[in-house]
């Protein structure tokens, strides 16, 4: 993760949207909250622009023309940049919203929105990394960065997703105790919503999977609950 240069701790943010009307609109009413917004129209620029420039955050929209916004996340995260992304969907898109979580969005919004509301969410989302990006975790021969965004059992370093390394963080932070489906997909995915996919219990099955590589099985379904992470003390 880049560090934010902004002076006075106001918040740099490249918002990438093909309405430039939406954008001027944005331009004008994030600036008097304090978040200076850099604009872009086109997928392509948005690459050029971030692989230049150092942002607190990415707005992104779906619909771009020439490279789409999935693109231009998949192009991003494969770079090796964690900046937070916030996808722009649109209104009741959950197929977009699950596809672009998938591929490594820290959140999303839907059209229409009031910029009030993007500007509560933006401010949300960059407390929630800010503080991730602090914190290492260690619980019995698991040890996880959330700075450095590694992930190593018995000295044996684990090649997490995106989303397999913010499921084990939520899992770490708050074990022993059990994690409900509704509150990993609130806290990983950013959804108030079931997509009725069984996404939580196909990644929590390729994290035991990459759990096991170094290690007995770790990860406990609790029946009609979630799962959990035991404490080391009750092996």
């Amino acid at each position: 993760m880049r560090e934010n240069p902004a002076p006075g701790g106001r918040l740099r943010v490249l918002a990438v949207d093909d309405d430039p009307d939406l954008l001027r609109i944005l331009r004008m009413g994030l600036g008097s909250r304090g978040i200076d917004l850099e604009t872009v129209g086109s997928g392509e620029d948005a690459l050029k622009a971030v692989q230049g420039n150092s942002f607190d955050m990415v707005l992104l929209d779906v619909r771009l023309p020439g490279i789409n916004g999935f693109q231009v996340l998949m192009q991003i995260r494969e770079a090796g940049d964690a900046t937070p992304v916030m996808m722009i969907t649109a209104l009741n898109a959950e197929d977009d919203v699950v596809r672009g979580l998938e591929a490594g969005a820290d959140g999303y919004i839907t059209k229409p929105f009031r910029v009030r509301e993007l500007a509560a969410r933006i401010e949300a989302l960059h407390r929630r990394t800010r503080f991730a990006r602090t914190r290492a975790l260690t619980l019995g021969d698991l040890e996880l960065d959330e700075r450095e965004r590694t992930v190593s059992r018995r000295g044996k370093a684990l090649h997490l997703t995106n989303i397999e390394f913010r499921l084990l963080a939520c899992l770490m932070r708050n074990a022993p105790r059990t994690v409900s489906r509704p509150t990993l997909l609130e806290e990983v995915w950013g959804m108030d919503f079931d997509p009725g996919t069984g996404i939580v219990d196909v990644h929590i099955g390729n994290l035991r999977k990459k759990l096991r590589q170094a290690g007995p099985p770790l990860i406990e379904t609790v029946r009609g609950s979630g799962f959990r992470i035991p404490h080391p003390s009750e092996g």
